[in-house]
């Protein structure tokens, strides 16, 4: 168990975080070929129908919610793999997902389906990562 001081410092440290998180959000809404300034990126996010709202509304903030997810999501799976195999240093790929993602995407844009039909890739990344988890399943469960 955590002593007071210790679970203190780590809510600080947390809301710390936190707050460091907010701030490179909004300055991610700043960077991008056009220089706007704090006044525009605020009338474009809250106006859509000002100069500024295309970008900011349907390039800049689309590309910040994404890469938040992704993040999150990094961050999760790094987590439960750590907790699974009881490792500080585990990283996800090592369970191969993301090999087997790969491998199904290169198979298919070697097929040549893609070109005709592009959802056919990331749906083949996906089975085949889903794949690879399946097989790791069936080993672990199996022993």
């Amino acid at each position: 168990m955590l002593s007071r001081s210790e679970n203190g410092a780590r809510t600080r440290i947390i809301i710390l975080l936190c707050f460091l998180i907010f701030g490179l959000s909004l300055s991610a809404l700043f960077v991008g070929p056009v220089q706007l300034s704090i006044h525009e990126v605020f009338t474009g996010l809250f106006f859509p129908e000002a100069e500024t709202g295309l970008i900011v509304r349907e390039l800049r903030l689309p590309r910040l919610i994404l890469s938040l997810g992704f993040g999150a999501g990094l961050g999760v799976c790094g987590a439960a793999a750590q907790a699974l195999t009881r490792n500080p240093l585990a990283d996800p790929a090592i369970f191969g997902a993301p090999q087997a993602a790969a491998f199904g995407a290169v198979l298919m844009l070697s097929s040549g389906i893609p070109h005709i039909l592009s959802f056919y890739l990331p749906l083949a990344a996906i089975s085949f990562a889903a794949l690879s988890m399946l097989v790791v399943v069936v080993f672990v469960v199996s022993e």
